[in-house]
């Protein structure tokens, strides 16, 4: 339903690329900031051959988006902290993550921006 309200409202289609972007990267950064709940499992697995370098590989499409997006360095921000608040909770919860926590983090994570980028384009954009 955001998808459409935000093509409605003229949103830039740069925008609609750089939000699954910026999820996915929201993913590794997570895998590479939070530790795996379990030694085992699809987290621990995916751990193990990541770290801060390929972290910031992953932030290259979406950077690279985001220059053409209008206020896009706010959904860079709002992804930052969405992870950051979203990896202390399932340390909190669980220990830790697993393959499910990423897989609700990208799919969360894309919400937060669609809603993000919604505020921005209905009342910042007037």
């Amino acid at each position: 339903m955001l998808l459409w309200v935000l093509l409605d409202e003229g949103a830039s289609l740069w925008a609609l690329v750089a939000i699954p972007a910026l999820a996915r990267w929201g993913a590794v950064a997570l895998l590479v900031g939070v530790p795996a709940a379990r030694d085992e499992g699809l987290a621990h697995a995916w751990q193990r051959s990541l770290g801060h370098r390929e972290a910031w590989l992953a932030a290259l499409p979406a950077v690279a988006v985001l220059a053409w997006v209008p206020g896009g360095i706010w959904l860079a921000l709002a992804m930052a902290v969405f992870i950051v608040i979203y990896g202390g909770a399932m340390r909190r919860s669980f220990g830790g993550i697993n393959g499910d926590i990423v897989g609700a983090a990208i799919e969360g994570g894309e919400l937060w921006l669609l809603l993000i980028a919604w505020s921005w384009w209905s009342y910042v954009m007037v």
